[in-house]
C-alpha cells in the first residue's frame, strides 16, 4: 500500500461528504483539510469536521477545495471501498484525481521551539491537532497570534493600498513563508505528529 492511502466504506465516505453541501452557495467555497489518526479520517473546513472510519496510512494533511467534497456527495463513487491516494501533489478519490495542497507534519516541531516566535505559534495552528495546542498551553498564545497576524497584514495592505496590493496579496505571502518555516522544520529529520483529535466521531 502507498505510503498516503486509506481505504473507506461507500456508507461512510457518503457520510463525510453530505456536511459539505452547506458551502455549495458560498461565493468564495472554503478549503477542507483532510487528515488521519488511530482509524479515523477527518475533513474539517472552517473549524466543523465529518469524522468517519478509515484505515491505510496517511503522513500528513491534504486541501482541496469544499466544492469537489459536496460534488462527491452529488454523485458518489460506485465501489463498496473508496480508495483515497495522495501522490506528487495530487489527491485521488476514487476515480478522481485533484491537484491539492499537502503539508507534511512535524511531531517534535514544537519541542524545538522553547521560545516560540508569532511564525512558529502560526505554524502550530496548522500543523498541530487543537487537542495538543491546548495540552501543551499553547491555546491562548495561538490564538493571538492569528488574531495578530490578521491585524498586521491589514496595517501592511493599507499602507501599501496605493500600489494596488490587496489584504488577499499579502495573506498569501504570509501562508507561503509559513508554510516554507514548516517545511524547513520537516528537513531536520522530524517525524509527523498522531492526531488526538475527537470531533464528531459517527
Amino acid at each position: 500500500m502507498n505510503n498516503n492511502e486509506l481505504r473507506t466504506t461507500l456508507g461512510y465516505f457518503k457520510q463525510a461528504m453530505k456536511f459539505f453541501v452547506r458551502f455549495e452557495k458560498e461565493k468564495r467555497p472554503p478549503d477542507a483539510m483532510i487528515s488521519f489518526s488511530d482509524g479515523y479520517l477527518v475533513f474539517e473546513a472552517e473549524g466543523e469536521a465529518a469524522v468517519i472510519r478509515a484505515e491505510g496510512e496517511w503522513n500528513g494533511r491534504a486541501w482541496i477545495s469544499t466544492l469537489y467534497l459536496a460534488a462527491f456527495y452529488r454523485a458518489p463513487p460506485v465501489e463498496k471501498e473508496v480508495v483515497i491516494l495522495y501522490d506528487d501533489g495530487r489527491l485521488r478519490i476514487s476515480t478522481l484525481s485533484i491537484k491539492c495542497r499537502w503539508e507534511t507534519l512535524s511531531q517534535n516541531f514544537i519541542k524545538r521551539v522553547e521560545q516560540p516566535e508569532l511564525i512558529d505559534l502560526v505554524a502550530f495552528d496548522r500543523t498541530m491537532p487543537r487537542a495538543e495546542i491546548y495540552a501543551a498551553g499553547l491555546a491562548g498564545r495561538v490564538l493571538f497570534a492569528q488574531k495578530e497576524k490578521t491585524k498586521l497584514i491589514k496595517r501592511a495592505a493599507k499602507t501599501l493600498e496605493p500600489f494596488g496590493i490587496s489584504e488577499g496579496d499579502i495573506a498569501e505571502l504570509v501562508d507561503i513563508r509559513v508554510q516554507q518555516h514548516i517545511d524547513q522544520a520537516g528537513e531536520e529529520g522530524q517525524e509527523a505528529p498522531t492526531d488526538k483529535r475527537n470531533i464528531g466521531k459517527p
